[in-house]
């Protein structure tokens, strides 16, 4: 065991593999006291990062900010992080920060993640006026058509992608067991579920929920 966790966190007299066990659990019940222990040393930190990345629930403009940096280091090479920590690591996510411009920062996170397994998108961007907020949201919408995600848990909100699109035979629901849709005032449901059937029989549970009702994915 390296001479920092042994001085700093008094795990001396136990394997190095229980220390890391007794580390790990603590990120993964108390991610605000898993950020500390991931300042005792650098061995402890890859331990424990993995742990503190692997569902990230997104809600706060600083969130949605500090995320994206990390991402554009580990694009950069520099970080601490290998370019491929986010994709090997994140399972969860939830974009739920009502913000208009960020599409270019939910797909900036969506690249680094694609292997992501559980995935709640409840905060597109409204078209606007802006030719540069319209065009990253049509390549944000690109990326969600493209079989670079494959979820097995999707919550949606109904305008993630235009009305007039057959959205439901995406690659993105290809493998998609659970899928959930968050309808928002009027809506066209009945078209809406109408595609719903085309996927429900082949993969498993589709539901239709109010916005208010969403669901974090598990984590």
């Amino acid at each position: 065991m390296s001479s920092s966790l042994t001085e700093t966190s008094g795990f001396s007299d136990l394997p190095e593999d229980v220390g890391r066990l007794v580390f790990e659990l603590t990120a993964e019940l108390d991610k605000e006291t898993g950020r500390s222990c991931a300042l005792v040393s650098r061995k402890v930190n890859t331990w424990i990062e993995p742990k503190l990345y692997r569902t990230l629930i997104i809600d706060r403009a600083e969130q949605m900010e500090n995320l994206c940096k990390i991402v554009e280091d580990v694009n950069h090479g520099n970080s601490t992080k290998s370019l491929g920590f986010f994709a090997s690591h994140v399972k969860a996510i939830a974009f739920a920060n009502y913000r208009e411009e960020i599409a270019q920062s939910i797909l900036s996170i969506l690249k680094a993640s694609h292997n992501v397994k559980r995935l709640a998108l409840w905060c597109m961007p409204y078209e606007r006026d802006s030719e540069q907020a319209d065009r990253e949201l049509r390549e944000l919408r690109k990326f969600l058509a493209s079989p670079e995600l494959s979820p097995r848990w999707i919550s949606i909100g109904s305008d993630t992608f235009s009305i007039d699109e057959d959205y439901f035979s995406y690659p993105i629901f290809q493998n998609a067991t659970h899928v959930e849709l968050l309808c928002e005032g009027g809506h066209t449901l009945e078209r809406t579920f109408g595609l719903l059937l085309k996927i429900s029989s082949r993969n498993g549970v589709v539901e239709e929920k109010r916005s208010q009702d969403r669901t974090y994915p598990p984590g």
